[in-house]
């Protein structure tokens, strides 16, 4: 299951089993999640960027969109979040970005 949250609407639907396991392995990997370097910023539109931020065990990450390089663990739990997305995005009529 995952939750979603956007524009202060949460909701948890199911995603996929491979999914999941996939992320909460590399997530595990890098736990505290506070201590995956990120980029203080990113170049990204004004007006449809987005922040991806990870909460897990009471550890918050930087924006995990803004990977300092392409081999990163932030860019890794990043393209994993990115997977659960289009897991969810079909159940809650998709996201907008």
């Amino acid at each position: 299951m995952a939750t979603f949250t956007q524009n202060g609407y949460s909701q948890t639907v199911p995603v996929s089993s491979t999914d999941a396991s996939t992320f909460f392995t590399d997530l595990n990997a890098n736990t505290p999640v506070s201590g995956v370097q990120t980029q203080p910023s990113c170049n990204k539109s004004s007006s449809f960027g987005t922040t991806t931020t990870l909460v897990y065990m009471a550890s918050t990450s930087g924006d995990v969109s803004c990977p300092p390089s392409a081999q990163s663990p932030a860019q890794t739990l990043y393209t994993d979040a990115n997977k659960i997305e289009g897991d969810v995005s079909p159940q809650v009529g998709g996201f907008h970005h």
